[in-house]
């Protein structure tokens, strides 16, 4: 406004620029020349008007039209105002300038340094909202290609927000659209991600884009692969990404830290004290005689400024803060006298006292609700007639309680809301709420979301249909790989059912949760699953099941003696051949575990003995075993054999055109052919299994080919491709987000550099190596590159360092002392062996 009476009243444009960001950007941040050549007729005082009005600084400026509108009327000659603050204002951008600068930095960097991810991190009110929305207006008033989206919990249920990404973009087909599954398997879930990240890429054309994802919730392990797998994409994109969320959680923190070198995280704290008394001077649109009251505040609020916003207008309510001229007056005894929150808690306990009944029961049903909720769903569920309702929710009062959140949904502003009015209800009138909750879920069509929601009520009120709900979520769980929600439905379902829940009639459901604490590495809940199911009677073909499962995680934690009883005991019962066949192979490789090679040999040759005979029904089993066999007698140093069950293997992939088994055969094949120092066959067969795998999206496997085809094309003297495929491996092993592989295959490159003179390189992984596997406890991979690092610091005589690493060794070998540890090692140089079984369905408790 000030800018239009400025033109209107000289006939002069302010600024002139040909670009709208380049005139808006002076409009913002660039000061007005004086007013001059006034026409006449127009009186002097206006240029004090207009001057107030075009202040940069928001102090300095009027705090309404109102007072325009009053100066005017009185010629200029109003007096000094005096009177009570009824609202606060809304304050400048205040105190975020380093984060900004930060993220300014970062953005330069993404054409020449590839992509960036940033997430930041803060508490309810702290300002994230209003620190992206500033950097969007900043961004945009410089050119920047910029979008924002806020991430609604049902959007980060099945990704939809990725489609309104693409819309908000202009590049989402109706027929993306309809080719988009509301759930997705692992696989299917990567392959989305790839064609909707390739979309963004093509119709960016290269551009420095920034994008700008509010309300992110990584507490969903389905968000934390969409992040890993971004980073991956983002190291050959100009992409930054910022990713504001509440919290994040320590798995996450502790996989990115040291790995995943294109993203960052910014913590962001409440407001410094002397910004926090500019934003308060702001919001009261006063300067002077504010510092105690500034002071008082900070003390409760920890320069939160949503925190400090609702106390403001608690303190304004009351008519207790007076302005006189550009001063506030305020008896300081009295305000400290007030019910002000030491909590958050307390302060929206408060809060919503204010409210009417009314609201207050509109508020508690959408805080039972959920996280979202749709006005018709309000209108539905409200005690009050649609009129009332929609009245209600327009008031002032009750929507500052809320955000929309696309698709027609409100969310709660600030999640701690929710669980604060959650909490403070008695339970009697929570159940009551819950209850009507359900009956209207129970007429609505069922969707996804609806069926969390409805196992979620029917749970909470102990509904009969709970346990049929449960289940069906349970079920839809186990479909998608979902295992989170597989097991949150079954720990809900056990303390419905409590005993019945390990006699249900689908054994199926439960040996599949078994297998997801398992993959969780939740080994003690899985064993303890399978004892409760063996004690309840079932059918035999149940009992086999169980036992084998129970063998396999029995080995995976080193029960040994328990383990081998579990493989006698099933061989005793009444198999199939199929079944039996299985038991075998796995029981041949627990001998082979435990280095009784002889034992080992004897029980595959029974499983051989099966295999002649023809009986088998699925005879894509055998792979298992040939890749096994393979494995015992290059291990006894009988390498024809060796190679003749790896080239059974292939040739078995071969005529069932199974992509997963001749990669086997050719990864046996180039291990024959590297321990006999037969380089370029062994990386040729390498070559091969990985066309084999590239069809693929199996990821473990990939992995294990691309490191060892880098290491030996170096060892081969062919160091650029060799790097080319060592980057290959370390991208694949962050997408996984495994940090055993990811450190492992530094330490691994770094000795490699080290053998080959490049000493710098080579002790800066061994270095990032040793710090991550110390974070996750893995002290064998921490050995491993510990000699060569003691070796080259003799060379160089760095005697120090030298004797402080032999002081860690020292101290690593004393803590590797069982046999569990030492076989931690074995088994990372057996994950082939292991992304076999998994993927192909060999071991009979990863297929089931």
């Amino acid at each position: 406004m000030g800018v239009i009476a400025y033109e209107s009243i000289t006939g002069k444009k302010v600024y002139r620029a040909k670009m709208t960001a380049k005139i808006l950007a002076n409009v913002l941040n660039k000061n007005f020349l004086p007013l001059e050549g006034v026409p006449q007729g127009v009186p002097e005082y206006m240029r004090d008007v207009i001057a107030r009005m075009t202040d940069k600084q928001r102090l300095n400026r009027y705090s309404s039209f109102d007072e325009i509108k009053t100066i005017i009327q009185k010629k200029g000659k109003l007096k000094k105002g005096k009177g009570y603050i009824e609202r606060v204002l809304y304050s400048d951008f205040i105190g975020r300038e380093q984060y900004i600068r930060n993220i300014e930095k970062l953005k330069a960097q993404i054409v020449d340094s590839g992509g960036r991810i940033l997430l930041i991190e803060g508490t309810p009110g702290i300002g994230k909202t209003r620190l992206l929305k500033e950097i969007e207006y900043r961004l945009f008033i410089k050119g920047n290609d910029v979008q924002y989206l806020r991430i609604t919990r049902r959007g980060s249920f099945n990704f939809t927000w990725l489609l309104e990404l693409l819309e908000k973009i202009g590049v989402l087909s109706p027929d993306l659209r309809k080719r988009t599954k509301s759930r997705f398997t692992d696989k299917e879930r990567y392959r989305f991600f790839e064609n909707i990240l390739r979309i963004i890429l093509k119709s960016k054309k290269g551009k420095g884009s920034v994008f700008l994802l509010d309300d992110v919730n990584l507490e969903d392990s389905r968000m934390n692969d969409f992040i890993l797998y971004l980073s991956n994409f983002l190291e050959s994109s100009p992409f930054l990404f910022i990713l504001a969320t509440e919290d994040i959680p320590d798995r996450l923190q502790k996989i990115i830290e040291g790995v995943y070198g294109n993203i960052k995280i910014l913590k962001l704290e409440g407001l410094k004290k002397d910004d926090y008394l500019l934003f308060v001077k702001n919001m009261l649109g006063v300067t002077g005689n504010v510092e105690t009251l500034s002071d008082y505040l900070f003390k409760y609020t920890d320069g939160n400024p949503y925190f400090t916003e609702e106390i403001l207008r608690d303190i304004a309510r009351r008519k207790m803060l007076k302005k006189e001229g550009n001063n506030l007056i305020y008896d300081v005894a009295r305000l400290k006298r007030l019910p002000v929150p030491e909590s958050m808690d307390l302060f929206v306990k408060q809060s919503i006292k204010k409210l009417s009944d009314q609201e207050r029961e509109i508020l508690k049903l959408v805080a039972i609700f959920g996280d979202s909720i749709s006005l018709p769903h309000i209108i539905r569920l409200s005690p009050y007639n649609e009129t009332e309702t929609l009245s209600l929710w327009e008031g002032s009062q009750l929507k500052h309680f809320f955000t929309p959140s696309g698709d027609g949904r409100f969310d709660f502003t600030h999640k701690i809301v929710r669980k604060v009015i959650y909490k403070s209800l008695k339970e009697d009138e929570k159940l009551d709420i819950h209850k009507r909750i359900l009956a209207f879920l129970e007429l609505q069509k069922e969707t996804l979301y609806t069926l969390h929601l409805k196992a979620y009520h029917s749970f909470v009120v102990k509904a009969p249909d709970a346990v049929l709900y449960l289940k069906r979520v349970l079920k839809r769980a186990l479909e998608y790989s979902n295992g989170d929600e597989a097991i949150d439905a079954f720990e809900k379902l056990k303390k419905l059912e409590k005993k019945d829940i390990y006699s249900i009639g689908d054994k199926g459901l439960l040996l599949k949760v078994g297998n997801f604490y398992y993959h969780k590495g939740r080994f003690d809940e899985a064993i303890n699953l399978y004892n409760k199911m063996l004690k309840r009677r079932m059918k035999a073909i149940n009992r086999v099941d169980i036992l084998h499962n129970l063998a396999l995680t029995k080995m995976v934690v080193f029960h040994n003696k328990d383990a081998e009883k579990l493989f006698g005991d099933l061989l005793k019962e009444e198999l199939t051949m199929d079944r039996r066949f299985e038991i075998l192979t796995d029981l041949g490789w627990f001998y082979y575990t435990q280095k009784e090679y002889d034992r080992a040999e004897k029980t595959y040759n029974n499983a051989l003995t099966l295999l002649k005979k023809g009986s088998l029904d699925n005879r894509m089993l055998a792979g298992k075993l040939y890749y096994n066999l393979s494995v015992l007698y290059q291990q006894k140093g009988e390498l024809e054999k060796a190679e003749s069950y790896a080239r059974y293997e292939f040739e078995l992939g071969e005529r069932g055109k199974n992509s997963f088994h001749r990669a086997a055969g050719l990864n046996m094949l180039a291990m024959l052919e590297q321990y006999r120092r037969r380089y370029d066959r062994a990386i040729d067969y390498y070559r091969k299994a990985l066309k084999f795998l590239q069809k693929t999206e199996d990821l473990p496997r990939r992995l294990h080919v691309l490191s060892n085809l880098a290491r030996l094309l170096f060892s081969y003297g062919d160091i650029e491709t060799s790097r080319r495929f060592y980057s290959e491996a370390v991208s694949e092993a962050k997408k996984l987000g495994n940090l055993v592989e990811i450190t492992s295959q530094y330490n691994l490159y770094g000795r490699i550099l080290l053998r080959e003179g490049d000493w710098k390189e080579g002790l800066d992984l061994l270095r990032r190596s040793y710090r991550i596997a110390g974070s996750i406890d893995e002290p064998v991979i921490q050995l491993n590159g510990l000699f060569e690092t003691a070796i080259i610091y003799a060379y160089q005589g760095r005697k120090w360092e030298y004797r402080k690493t032999l002081d860690t060794i020292s101290k690593l070998q004393a803590r590797i002392k069982d046999k569990r540890e030492l076989l931690q090692t074995g088994r990372l140089r057996l994950h082939w062996q292991e992304g076999l079984w998994r993927d192909t369905g060999c071991l009979s408790f990863l297929r089931r």
